[in-house]
């Protein structure tokens, strides 16, 4: 599930203009400004999906794909892998077996304080979550959940995103245009 964002950021056209003296300046301050949103638009991901899920920034970030802009190529992007997460990444608790011999049941809140449990899972060594699609003793399988692409379209992050990346490109752009010029000795 691919989640597109289109940033319409102000003032790429004035610093076009207010750096045509300088040869390769507009190339170079661009790029440093849609990078920088890139950098923001990543964290504003993370932020709004850990607002609604119990998923560490990191973990979030770890699945978000940029490819930066450069002085030749004045485009950049954010590409949310869509590979399902591990439900250990969660914080599952229980999975262990009591004195009686039974095994008490996996919890986990993928959502904010929406509890569920998994009966048919149970933990191995490591630490990972695991459960049987069959009768059969072998094989098992991982326990998964949404990916980081799914949560990011069910949470409406995409408005919030291309907000704060547009206001971010938009301040750096002006910022590095500015000191451009100084440096430059126009101001």
């Amino acid at each position: 599930m691919p989640v597109a964002l289109t940033i319409k950021a102000e003032g790429f056209k004035e610093a076009e203009k207010a750096l045509a003296g300088i040869k390769g300046g507009y190339p170079m301050v661009a790029a440093k400004a849609i990078n920088r949103a890139l950098i923001t638009g990543r964290k504003v991901v993370a932020q709004a999906i850990g607002a609604r899920y119990n998923i560490k920034s990191g973990d979030v970030k770890n699945k978000i794909d940029d490819k930066k802009a450069t002085k030749a190529h004045l485009g950049g992007e954010l590409e949310l892998k869509g590979e399902m997460l591990p439900i250990s990444l969660f914080k599952p608790s229980g999975g262990q077996t009591l004195k009686s011999g039974k095994r008490k049941p996996i919890k986990v809140a993928v959502r904010r304080n929406a509890p569920k449990e998994i009966r048919s899972a149970f933990r191995i060594p490591g630490g990972k979550i695991m459960e049987r699609r069959q009768d059969d003793r072998l094989p098992i399988f991982p326990v998964s959940t949404l990916s980081v692409a799914h949560m990011a379209g069910q949470t409406g992050v995409a408005g919030k995103v291309e907000k704060e990346m547009a206001r971010t490109a938009a301040e750096r752009l002006a910022h590095e245009t500015n000191r451009l010029l100084e440096q430059k000795g126009f101001k």
